[in-house]
C-alpha cells in the first residue's frame, strides 16, 4: 500500500511465495528468487510535523470557517489529543478514531479516542475522550461496524500485532478482545492492503493478500475469509479470479460486491478486468472489462461509490475515473470512462490511497494528490475535489484552511459521514474539520420511519424503509473501511437538545434497499430525561423527515387518560362533547360504536355531537405510546312537554238511564305543535264506567258509554303521557241521569 506493495510476476514457474511481516514501518519479506516477485517499497506514511505557522496546526488563533462553492469547511473547536487516522461512527452517534502518533513522529500506537457531540448535536463543538487502548499497535487495518454495534478490526499494515490477528471492540464495556488468528487456517494469511465488507447475514468478508490458498496462472490471488460473528470463527470462501490486493469493493443493491482486479502484470499484460462476489453462492464471477486501468504504478486505487442514479463511481490511482452500470442480475454490467482529474501543482492528480465520502446531496468529496515519481508519489500536498454525478464533472475546491491545498499527504488523511449531514475530515493534524454541503439532501435516499414499538426488554423497535442509505458512505480504498450504511437514531426535544439512541440488530446490511421494510432495535441512554422527542433516523448523514407523525417519540413518559366535557350522564338535550388530554402533543383517538379505540381509530379534532344515547371511548397517544382508555355514556332524555286534557259529552243534559252518551276526549300540548300520542284512562265516580282508550293521530279519542243509573255521575279522563309528553291533570265532567 503506502509503504510497500507485493506482486508476484506472471511467469510459468511455481506459485510465488509472498509473505510479509510488518513492524513499525519496516517490511520484512522472506527470501525469494527475484524472478518470482517484484517489490515496490514506498516511503513512510509518517511525515515530518507541520510547521507551527501552518494553518492546519492549532495555535492561539483558532482557524476560521472556509466557504467554497460546494459547501463550508468548519474547524472543530476542540483538538484531538494526538494525530488520528481511521475514524469510525459508532451506532450511538459518537465517533472513534485511532491514535496515530503517540510515540512521537513516525510512531505507531494503539490508542483510540472518542468524539462526542455537544448537547445540541454539534460535532464542531464536541469533546474528545480517550478510550481503552487496543492490545497491539495497528496502522491501516480492515475494519467494520457489526450489527451488534461492536467494532471489528483485523490486521494492520504496520505495528506489532501478530500476523493473522484481529481485535473486537465493545463500546458498551469499552474493552478490546482478541479475534481468532487466521494463520491456524492458512499459515500465510496476513491482513494488509485488504478490503472487508459486511455480508447480508452480518458476517464479515475479509481479504488476505498473503494467503496461498488461491492461485491462478502461476501466482497467488490472495485468500478470502468469512468471519462468523456468532461463532467467533473464520472460514475460507470462494477464491477471487484475479488479485484483490489494493482494490476498492462496492456493495451493490443486489448484495453482490464489485471489485476491480489488480492485475499483477499490469495493463500491458492482461488489460483491466473486474469481478463480482455473490454472498449467496460464495463465488466470484467475472464481470465486464473496464475501458481503462485505474491502478497506478504503485498499485494504488481510490474509493468507489454507489451513486443516487444507481451507477458506481470509481476513483483512480491515476487521474482517471470509471463509471459502472450494474445489471441488477448475474449478467455483466457495463463500464464507461468517467471524467479526468485536472492537474494540480503542475502534476497529475489521483488517489494514491486517499479518502473520499459521499455527501448528503449525492456528490463525492475527494482528497487527492500526486502519484507520479518524480516529482513525488506519496508526498504532500493534498488537493480537494467534488464529483457531481448529475453533470458527470469534477471540480476543485479550497482546502479546509482556505488555501489551495493542505500540507499533508493524502494517504495520511481520512473522511467520515456524520449523522448531522456533514463530513468529518482529519488531515494529519490534531485540528479536524467538518465539511457541510450547501445543497439539500437527496430525497430518494431519505429514510422513512414507519413506527416505534416498545420491546419487552425496554428497548424499542424502529420500522421503516431506507435505513441503510444509498451508498456505503465514505471509502478510503483498500483498507480503513468506515462505512456508515446503518441507522442512527437521533432524539430532539422541544428546546433543541439532542440525544442519540444506540441502534443494533439492523435487519439489513445492504444499500439502496428501496421500499424494503427494514428494522433496527434501539436503546435510549439512561441519562436521557423522560419526555416527548422528535425521533429521526439517518444513514450516511441523510435524515428522515422530522415532521412525520411517526417521528413523535414519548420516552418513558406517562400519557394522561382523556377526559370528556361535559362528562357522561343523562341529558334532556343533545350534547356537544369535547375530549381533552393533559399530555402536551398528544393525539386523541376515539370510537362511538363500542369498540376499544386504537391509534388506527378516528382522530379527534372537533367536538362530537351526541343526539341520542351513545357511548364514546377514547385514548391519547404520543407517537406509539398510549395512555389508559376512557369511556363516557350519554343518555339523552328530552324534557317532556306539558299537556291539557278536555272532556265533553253529547248529550250533556236531560240524560236518562240507559241513554247513550258520546264522550270526546282531546289532549293538546302546552307548547309546540307536536300532537300527543298514547292512551287516556276514562273512569267515573260510581265505578260504573272504566276503560283505556287510544288517542288518534289528532290527539282525540271518542268513547260511547251508556248512562248506568240515576243520579249525579262524574267522569274523569286522564292522559297517561308518552316519551315526549307529560301526563295531564284529569279532565272532569259531571252529568245528571234521570
Amino acid at each position: 500500500m503506502k509503504f510497500c506493495s507485493l506482486r508476484a510476476s506472471r511467469v510459468s514457474l511455481p506459485v510465488a511465495v509472498c509473505l510479509s511481516l510488518v513492524a513499525f514501518g519496516a517490511m520484512l519479506i522472506p527470501a525469494a528468487p527475484k524472478a518470482l516477485a517484484q517489490y515496490v517499497v514506498k516511503p513512510s506514511r509518517h511525515h515530518a510535523p507541520l510547521p507551527s505557522s501552518h494553518p492546519a496546526v492549532r495555535s492561539a488563533v483558532h482557524p476560521t470557517a472556509t466557504v467554497t462553492p460546494e459547501g463550508t469547511w468548519t474547524p472543530l473547536v476542540n483538538p484531538v489529543p494526538e494525530n488520528v487516522g481511521l475514524m469510525m461512527l459508532l451506532t450511538d452517534g459518537t465517533v472513534i478514531a485511532s491514535g496515530n502518533n503517540a510515540g512521537g513522529d513516525g510512531g505507531i500506537d494503539n490508542t483510540w479516542y472518542k468524539l462526542t457531540p455537544d448537547g445540541k448535536g454539534s460535532y464542531v463543538n464536541g469533546t474528545w475522550s480517550q478510550l481503552t487502548s487496543m492490545q497491539y499497535t495497528r496502522l491501516y487495518v480492515e475494519s467494520q461496524i457489526l450489527q451488534s454495534g461492536k467494532v471489528y478490526v483485523s490486521g494492520g499494515e504496520y505495528g506489532n500485532a501478530p500476523k493473522g490477528s484481529g481485535e473486537l471492540y465493545d463500546p458498551i464495556a469499552n474493552t478490546w478482545t482478541a479475534l481468532p488468528n487466521t494463520t491456524s487456517i492458512e499459515p500465510n494469511a496476513s491482513w494488509i492492503d485488504g478490503e472487508s465488507m459486511l455480508l447480508p447475514n452480518g458476517n464479515v468478508l475479509a481479504y488476505s493478500v498473503g494467503g496461498q490458498n488461491c492461485s491462478a496462472g502461476g501466482y497467488y490471488t490472495g485468500d478470502l475469509f468469512i468471519y462468523n460473528v456468532a461463532a467467533n470463527s473464520y472460514s475460507l470462501t470462494g477464491c477471487p479470479i484475479e488479485n484483490q490486493d489494493e482494490t476498492s469493493w462496492v456493495k451493490l443493491p443486489d448484495n453482490s460486491i464489485l471489485g476491480l482486479d489488480l492485475n499483477t502484470g499490469g495493463n500491458a499484460e492482461t488489460g483491466p478486468t473486474s469481478e463480482r462476489y455473490f454472498p449467496s453462492t460464495g463465488q466470484w464471477v467475472a464481470d465486464a472489462v473496464p475501458p481503462v486501468y485505474l491502478f497506478n504504478a504503485n498499485g494504488e486505487l481510490g474509493g468507489a461509490f454507489l451513486l443516487p442514479n444507481g451507477k458506481v463511481f470509481y476513483i483512480g490511482g491515476t487521474n482517471q475515473t470509471l463509471i459502472y452500470t450494474p445489471s441488477g442480475t448475474t449478467a455483466l454490467g457495463t463500464w464507461v470512462q468517467g471524467p479526468t482529474f485536472p492537474d494540480s501543482g503542475g502534476a497529475p492528480t489521483g488517489a494514491n490511497d486517499a479518502p473520499a465520502a459521499m455527501m448528503i446531496n449525492g456528490k463525492i468529496l475527494m482528497a487527492e494528490g500526486g502519484y507520479v515519481n518524480p516529482p513525488c508519489d506519496y508526498c504532500a500536498p493534498t488537493y480537494f475535489f467534488v464529483y457531481d454525478y448529475q453533470t458527470n464533472t469534477i471540480s476543485s475546491i479550497a482546502a479546509p484552511d482556505g488555501t489551495a491545498s493542505l500540507n499533508a499527504s493524502p494517504f495520511t488523511t481520512d473522511m467520515l459521514d456524520l449523522p448531522d449531514g456533514s463530513i468529518l475530515f482529519e488531515g494529519a493534524s490534531t485540528q479536524l474539520y467538518t465539511f457541510k454541503p450547501n445543497s439539500a439532501q437527496v430525497q430518494t435516499g431519505e429514510p422513512v420511519l414507519n413506527s416505534i414499538q416498545l420491546n419487552q426488554d425496554g428497548s424499542y423497535l424502529l420500522t421503516g424503509t431506507g435505513f441503510n442509505g444509498i451508498s456505503m458512505g465514505a471509502d478510503y480504498g483498500d483498507e480503513n473501511q468506515n462505512a456508515t450504511n446503518y441507522p442512527i437514531a437521533k432524539l430532539t426535544d422541544s428546546s433543541g437538545n439532542v440525544y442519540y439512541g444506540r441502534t443494533y440488530n439492523w435487519s439489513s446490511t445492504g444499500v439502496d434497499t428501496g421500499n424494503e421494510i427494514v428494522t433496527t432495535d434501539m436503546t435510549v441512554p439512561a441519562a436521557v430525561p423522560h419526555g416527548i422527542y422528535t425521533l429521526t433516523v439517518s444513514a450516511n448523514g441523510v435524515s428522515s423527515d422530522p415532521t412525520q407523525a411517526t417521528s413523535v417519540f414519548c420516552y418513558l413518559c406517562q400519557v394522561a387518560t382523556p377526559t370528556f366535557m361535559p362528562g357522561g350522564g343523562t341529558y334532556a338535550t343533545a350534547q356537544s362533547v369535547k375530549i381533552l388530554d393533559a399530555t402536551a402533543g398528544a393525539t386523541i383517538y376515539y370510537t362511538t360504536n363500542g369498540a376499544t379505540p386504537t391509534t388506527g381509530s378516528t382522530v379527534y379534532s372537533t367536538p362530537i355531537s351526541v343526539t341520542s344515547t351513545e357511548t364514546i371511548k377514547a385514548i391519547a397517544a404520543v407517537g406509539t405510546t398510549t395512555g389508559a382508555p376512557a369511556s363516557a355514556t350519554y343518555t339523552i332524555t328530552p324534557a317532556k312537554i306539558g299537556t291539557t286534557t278536555t272532556l265533553s259529552a253529547n248529550p250533556n243534559s236531560n240524560i236518562t238511564v240507559g241513554e247513550k252518551i258520546v264522550l270526546t276526549i282531546v289532549v293538546t300540548p302546552n307548547s309546540g305543535t307536536a300532537i300527543p300520542a298514547g292512551t287516556v284512562t276514562l273512569a267515573s265516580n260510581n265505578t260504573k264506567i272504566t276503560s283505556t282508550v287510544n288517542l288518534d293521530a289528532t290527539g282525540k279519542a271518542v268513547v260511547n258509554v251508556t248512562a248506568p243509573a240515576k243520579g249525579m255521575m262524574t267522569l274523569f279522563a286522564t292522559y297517561n303521557g308518552s316519551t315526549t309528553d307529560t301526563t295531564s291533570v284529569s279532565a272532569t265532567l259531571s252529568v245528571v241521569v234521570h
